[in-house]
């Protein structure tokens, strides 16, 4: 039951912090309170959106806890960064990283105080009855609907995050960043669908089809080669990790 639990809470995390917060607004929190509160009225709002279908008091008293964690650390991170004379590249990937990790450690608290109490997740019976009408496994659409979010917008940030300190020069910066986010969510949703109907090998032609698409400046590019094979090997090893966490 912690697995479900800490997944249910982890869904409405990634859906706060990263589905309904836009770029501008996330860099606009470390700098104004006013973004700051913004956002977290956000994350309260997606907390209580996902605890909604299972109509239990608990949930709600434990979506609480998890927005007002949530916005202890981002104030935390707030002051951190108000303080720092310079913040370098180097610096914004460690503070991105740390506070996430410090997101995932709450949510894993809350879902022990949870677990250790005896609770179950029992689900409205009429969304029962409709995943029982069409066929569908209730508990395997949550978990790819939480898999395909994952590693989507919150793959993308993350991985662009860890590669900022790589990153070489390029032209049309943005719509490449766009076409390469995009590829790689492709990339990682095959690779996921292909895991889990166990055809390990296919994976290798997912990943020789994108180094073939950018052979001419794989070959010529060595700063580019190398920022290119860090970045598909991250998005190949989230993959994997979603897959076997989650799936």
């Amino acid at each position: 039951m912690f697995k479900i639990i800490f997944l249910l809470f982890l869904l409405a995390h990634i859906i706060g912090d990263y589905y309904l917060q836009s770029c501008k607004l996330a860099d606009e929190k470390v700098e104004s309170v006013k973004a700051l509160i913004k956002h977290s009225v956000i994350y309260t709002f997606a907390c209580f959106m996902v605890v909604i279908p299972f109509f239990d008091s608990r949930l709600l008293i434990g979506s609480m806890l998890l927005s007002l964690g949530h916005a202890v650390i981002d104030l935390i991170k707030f002051l951190y960064t108000k303080y720092q004379k310079e913040i370098t590249q180097n610096k914004k990937r460690n503070i991105y990283i740390s506070d996430q990790i410090l997101h995932l450690m709450f949510i894993s608290i809350i879902t022990y105080i949870f677990t250790v109490n005896g609770y179950t997740i029992s689900v409205l019976p009429t969304l029962k009855n409709i995943a029982d009408i069409i066929g569908a496994p209730l508990k395997q659409c949550f978990l790819w609907l939480l898999a395909i979010l994952l590693i989507w917008k919150p793959t993308n940030i993350t991985i662009k995050k860890m590669l900022s300190m790589y990153k070489p020069a390029e032209t049309n910066e943005n719509t490449q960043e766009s076409a390469g986010g995009f590829i790689g969510l492709l990339e990682r949703l095959v690779m996921l669908v292909l895991l889990s109907i166990g055809q390990y090998s296919a994976i290798g032609l997912v990943l020789t089809a994108k180094s073939i698409a950018r052979y001419d400046k794989i070959s010529k590019d060595k700063a580019f080669a190398e920022y290119y094979l860090l970045g598909t090997l991250l998005s190949a090893i989230s993959a994997i990790v979603v897959h076997l966490v989650i799936i």
